[in-house]
C-alpha cells in the first residue's frame, strides 16, 4: 500500500507539476517560434536562388538568348551573370538565419523530450502507470544537432552546392574563364556555407 503523502508533501508534488507544465508550455511556444522562423528562412533562400532561374525564363521567352547559348555560356548578357553570380553569394544571410532557426528549434524539441521523460518517470514513480511509454520520443539527445543525411542537412548540402554553381557561372561570363576554373575556386564559398551549419551545430554541443 502507499503510504499517505502529508500536505507538506502534497504542496510539493503539486508545485513541481505546475513547474513542468509551465516549462514545458514556454517550451513548446519556442519552439514553434523557431519553427515558422525556420519556414521564413527557407522561403527567403529558395526566392533568392530562384531569382536567376526566372529571370533567366524572362530573357529567353524575349528571345535575348537561346538555350543553347546558356548552355554553351556564350554572349550572356553581363546583367544577368551579375544577378546570378549576386544571387549566389547572397544566398549566405537566410542560409544563416535557417542554420540557426533549425538549431534553436532541435534544441527546443530536445527540452520537450526531457520534461516529457520527467512526467513519465514521475507517473511511473507514482505508480500511475507501468509499461507505457508515449509515442513521442522521451530521448533528450534526439534529435541530432548535426546531421547531414536530415531533411536540414541535405537543405544545407544542396543550397551550397546551388550557390557555388551560380557563382561559377556569373564569374565565368564576367571575366572569360572556363565554367571549371571558376567552380572550383567558388566551391571554397560552398564549403565556408556548410561550415557555418557545422561550426553552429558544434557550438552548441
Amino acid at each position: 500500500m502507499c503510504t499517505p503523502l502529508s500536505q507538506q508533501d502534497q504542496q510539493a508534488q503539486e508545485s513541481y507539476w505546475n513547474l513542468l507544465v509551465v516549462d514545458f508550455e514556454c517550451v513548446h511556444q519556442a519552439q514553434r517560434y523557431f519553427d515558422e522562423a525556420r519556414s521564413k528562412a527557407y522561403t527567403y533562400m529558395v526566392t533568392l536562388l530562384s531569382i536567376p532561374v526566372v529571370f533567366l525564363g524572362v530573357l529567353i521567352a524575349q528571345k535575348l538568348v537561346t538555350p543553347d547559348q546558356v548552355l554553351r555560356s556564350i554572349r550572356i548578357p553581363d546583367y544577368f551573370s551579375v544577378v546570378i553570380t549576386a544571387a549566389g553569394i547572397l544566398v549566405i544571410i537566410p542560409y544563416y538565419f535557417f542554420a540557426n532557426s533549425s538549431i534553436n528549434q532541435i534544441l527546443c524539441l530536445r527540452a520537450i523530450n526531457s520534461y516529457r521523460r520527467l512526467g513519465v518517470e514521475g507517473l511511473q514513480g507514482y505508480g500511475l502507470i507501468n509499461t507505457w511509454k508515449p509515442a513521442a520520443p522521451l530521448d533528450p539527445h534526439h534529435p541530432k544537432i548535426f546531421d547531414p543525411l536530415s531533411s536540414t542537412g541535405i537543405y544545407m548540402i544542396i543550397s551550397a552546392i546551388i550557390s557555388s554553381l551560380y557563382i561559377a557561372y556569373g564569374l565565368s561570363n564576367l571575366m572569360g574563364y572556363v565554367f571549371w576554373q571558376t567552380f572550383l575556386c567558388s566551391l571554397l564559398y560552398g564549403a565556408i556555407l556548410f561550415g557555418i551549419y557545422y561550426l553552429r551545430c558544434k557550438r552548441v554541443h
